[in-house]
């Protein structure tokens, strides 16, 4: 299974990212935040779900951890950083990536 939007695809199988055909170099941890954000698509996620789901039940305050991995995200899958299309922004309440064009 994996979810694809424009030139982005998150493979949830195989543990990856691409980018036009190209996989992208992401640790562990920030697969792990871009693949819940991707598996929640169309939906915005909160923080407080973001961290818990990732970094484990006794998180949840802990924002600067979300927004700092989404920074390291953006940088590699983000043509444009100002303008992000991959993931976005609900200001003070969570991110959110477009539904998918084609689910796999």
């Amino acid at each position: 299974m994996a979810y694809r939007f424009r030139d982005l695809e998150v493979d949830f199988a195989a543990r990856f990212a691409s980018l036009v055909g190209v996989r992208v170099a992401l640790t562990r941890r920030e697969f792990e935040v871009l693949a819940y954000l991707a598996r929640n698509a169309g939906k915005v996620v909160l923080h407080r779900q973001l961290l818990q789901a990732v970094w484990g039940g006794q998180y949840g305050n802990e924002s600067d951890y979300v927004w700092t991995f989404v920074q390291r995200i953006r940088r590699k899958i983000e043509p444009d950083r100002a303008h992000p299309s991959y993931i976005l922004t609900h200001m003070g309440v969570g991110y959110r990536m477009p539904a998918p064009i084609v689910a796999a």
